[in-house]
C-alpha cells in the first residue's frame, strides 16, 4: 500500500486495541518450529509461491495445482501456535500417551497434509476469489478460517490472499471463478474471519482510517465469536479413530483446529456401501477398549504392515492371529525381528533363525524378550550395554537397559537399602552396566542366600502393566504401556 503498515486489531477489557504492526511481524512466533520444518515450509512456499499469483488472475489451476494449493491450505491450517498446541493435544489424547508437543503436532501436520481424503476434501469444492477494489479483507491469525469441519460441504474456506482479495471453497464441483464483490460481500467475509479467529485480526492502514468506528464496533462483536460443538451422529470425515466402550472417537478437522467428537457406534454407517476390510483377524481388535485403530479403505493385503498386525494381536491375546501375520510378515522380509519374537512366544521351539538385532529399537525390544520371556535378564542386559555404547540417547534403548539391569541387581538392591550390606564380591569394570551403575554396585551390592532375585524376576515377567505396585511402576518407567497401533504402509 505505500505505508508498510497494518493496523493489528484486538479486544481488551471489551474495549478494541489498535496497534501498529509491520507485515512482517504479523502473526509471529520465535522458534515455534525447528529449522528443519522452516526449510521444509520454505521449499513450498518457494513453488507455491506462482500459484498463489495465478489464482489472482482468472486462469484456472491445473488438477495437479489444485492438489497443490489444498496441501498448502492442509498446513496453514495448522501452522499458527494456536492449532499448533491443539493438534499435538489431539494426538496425544487419541494416542493415550505424553511425548513431545512439538513433534506431536508436526506428525498431525504431516498427516493432514499428506493425507488423500483431505486433500480430495478440498479440491473437489467450488474455488473462487472474490475481489475488491479498497483493501478491506481483514488478515486473521488463524492462517486458513473454516467455518465448519473440513468435510462439511457447506462450510467455507476463508483464506484473503492480499487486502484486496480473498479465497474461498465451498461445496463441490471444482469450478474455478473470479467474482466482484459488493462492500456488504466483503464484510460477510470478514465477519466469518473474526469469528474463526483466535484473538486478533489485521488490517491496512487505508482501511482502518476509513473504516474505524465500523471495524470497531465488527471486532467487538465478532471476533473469536464462533462456537463449534463436534457432531455426535451421521456422516463424518475422521482423520484418525479410536473405538472403546460402544463409542467412537474420532479427530476431526473443525474451525478452530483438530478437535475430538465422540459418537454412538450405532450411528455410523458404512459410507456409500463400502463395507469394512475383510481381511481376517484385522478388527478383531475392535472389542478391545484399550487398542487404537486406524480405518482402513482397501481389503489389498500388500497395504497390511503385517510384523506391527502381528505385535497388536499378541498383545491383545490373539495368538493364532499374531502368529498368522508374523509368518506372513517373515515371508515378506525372513530377518524380521520382531515378528520372530512373536513366533518364539508362541512356540520356544520355533526354527526361526538367528536373533540379530538391525538397529537400536530393535536391540530394545530383543532384550526386553530376553528380559520377561525369557526370565534371562542378564542377556538382555548385555545385549542393551553395548548397544548403548554407540546409541547413549536411544530413549527405548536405555528403558530396556533400566529394566534388565533392576530384574538382575534390584533385589540385592532392596536388600541393601533395608539394611543387610555384605562386602562386595569383586566386579569387572566391563561389566554390561549402563554409566554410574557399576560404581553404585560396587558400593551396595551384597550376596544374597535367599531366592530373592528369582522372585522378582517371576513377578515382573508376570505382572499386568495395569496394576498397582513396585514392579508395575518399574515396567510404566520401561515404556511397556505404550499402544501399538495398526498403520497402512507408507
Amino acid at each position: 500500500m505505500g505505508t508498510n503498515h497494518f493496523y493489528e486489531l484486538s479486544i481488551e477489557k471489551s474495549l478494541v486495541r489498535a496497534m501498529r504492526a509491520g507485515p512482517k511481524n504479523w502473526g509471529g512466533e520465535a522458534r515455534l518450529y525447528s529449522q528443519h520444518v522452516e526449510d521444509a515450509f520454505e521449499k513450498i512456499e518457494v513453488k507455491l509461491a506462482r500459484f498463489h499469483e495465478k489464482l489472482k488472475s482468472s486462469s484456472d489451476l491445473t488438477a495437479d495445482e489444485r492438489y497443490g494449493w489444498s496441501m498448502w491450505l492442509l498446513a496453514s491450517y495448522l501452522r499458527t501456535p494456536a492449532a499448533f498446541l491443539s493438534s499435538a493435544e489431539m494426538s496425544e489424547l487419541m494416542n493415550n500417551f505424553a511425548g513431545d508437543l512439538f513433534q506431536s503436532a508436526y506428525t498431525v501436520l504431516a498427516k493432514c497434509v499428506t493425507n488423500p481424503n483431505c486433500i480430495e476434501l478440498i479440491a473437489n469444492r467450488n474455488w473462487q476469489v472474490i475481489t475488491c477494489d479498497k483493501p478491506y479483507f481483514l488478515k486473521p491469525d488463524s492462517g486458513v478460517v473454516l467455518t465448519d469441519r473440513l468435510d462439511e460441504r457447506n462450510g467455507l474456506i476463508l483464506y484473503p490472499l492480499s487486502p484486496f482479495s480473498c479465497f474461498v471453497a465451498t461445496g463441490t464441483g471444482r469450478r474455478f471463478t473470479r467474482i466482484p464483490a459488493s462492500f456488504e460481500r466483503v464484510f460477510e467475509l470478514n465477519h466469518q474471519i473474526l469469528s474463526w479467529s483466535d484473538r486478533s485480526v489485521a488490517c491496512t492502514t487505508q482501511s482502518w482510517q476509513r473504516n474505524e468506528d465500523r471495524l470497531r464496533q465488527a471486532v467487538v462483536t465478532h471476533l473469536a465469536a464462533g462456537k463449534y460443538s463436534p457432531p455426535t451422529s451421521g456422516r463424518f470425515f475422521s482423520i484418525e479413530t479410536v473405538k472403546s466402550d460402544g463409542k467412537i472417537r474420532a479427530t476431526i478437522l473443525g474451525p478452530k483446529g483438530p478437535s475430538i467428537m465422540t459418537v454412538s457406534e450405532s450411528a455410523i454407517r458404512p459410507v456409500e456401501g463400502i463395507a469394512q476390510p475383510k481381511i481376517p483377524g484385522l478388527y478383531d481388535v475392535e472389542d478391545s477398549q484399550s487398542i487404537a485403530f486406524e480405518v482402513r479403505f482397501s481389503d489389498d493385503e500388500s497395504e497390511v504392515d503385517y510384523a506391527t498386525a502381528a505385535k497388536l494381536m499378541m498383545k491383545i491375546g490373539q495368538t493364532a492371529f499374531a502368529v498368522d501375520f508374523a509368518r506372513k510378515a517373515l515371508e515378506v522380509n525372513k530377518e524380521d525381528l520382531p515378528s520372530k519374537l512373536v513366533l518364539l512366544a508362541s512356540d520356544s521351539e520355533a526354527d526361526i533363525g538367528e536373533l540379530i538385532p538391525k538397529d537400536a529399537s530393535e536391540a530394545a525390544e530383543l532384550a526386553i524378550w530376553w528380559a520377561l520371556a525369557k526370565h534371562q535378564p542378564i542377556e538382555g542386559l548385555k545385549i542393551t550395554s553395548t548397544w548403548l555404547r554407540r546409541y547413549r540417547d536411544h530413549e527405548r534403548l536405555a528403558q530396556a537397559n533400566f529394566l534388565c539391569c533392576f530384574m538382575v541387581y534390584g533385589a540385592t538392591f532392596l536388600e541393601a537399602l533395608c539394611g543387610r550390606v555384605e562386602k562386595p564380591p569383586y566386579l569387572d569394570d566391563d561389566t554390561p552396566l549402563p554409566d554410574g551403575v557399576i560404581e553404585l554396585v560396587k558400593k551396595i551390592y551384597s550376596h544374597s542366600d535367599t531366592d530373592m532375585v528369582s522372585e522378582v524376576q517371576k513377578q515382573i515377567g508376570k505382572m499386568d502393566i495395569n496394576a498397582s505396585g513396585i514392579a508395575a511402576d518399574i515396567l510404566r518407567v520401561c515404556g511397556l504401556t505404550s499402544k501399538i497401533r495398526l498403520y497402512r504402509k507408507s
